[in-house]
């Protein structure tokens, strides 16, 4: 059986809880191991919480009983691009800070995957606003 989650108050229970608690992860990484390993530890925090939200959470048009298909991110395109902006402003402020407690390499590395994961909302936007004929819904 998969989870679907459904209620707009239960995604919004669920990111929120997040958003208090993964600070919190990451500011022990930091303080532990420094903020190379505490960049590292939130962006795939970030990439995790995206992915298990893609993947569970289901709009009122969606079909909660089939698995959504891989390249479709959200139920609507507006929620991917909102998505996708998010993901990159985090990106660049990994790669803009000042000053400069993350190793370049490391704000790269993070940066990129975060913006491949905001490539993929783009991606699956693109093909909802062309109409679910179209996108092989």
């Amino acid at each position: 059986m998969s989870i679907r989650i459904t209620s707009p108050s239960a995604k919004i229970g669920l990111v929120v809880a997040c958003g208090a608690l993964f600070p919190a992860i990451g500011f022990l990484a930091v303080s532990v191991s420094g903020y190379n390993v505490g960049s590292l530890v939130m962006t795939a925090l970030v990439v995790l919480l995206v992915s298990f939200c893609s993947r569970t959470f289901r709009g009122p048009s969606e079909d909660v009983r089939s698995r959504r298909p891989a390249w479709r991110m959200t139920e609507k395109p507006l929620a991917g691009y909102v998505a996708a902006a998010y993901l990159v402003f985090v990106g660049v402020g990994l790669i803009t800070q000042r000053p400069e407690p993350v190793a370049p390499a490391i704000a790269w590395l993070c940066c990129g995957i975060l913006f491949v994961a905001a490539a993929v909302f783009v991606n699956s936007s693109l093909k909802l606003a062309r109409g679910p004929h179209l996108a092989g819904v």
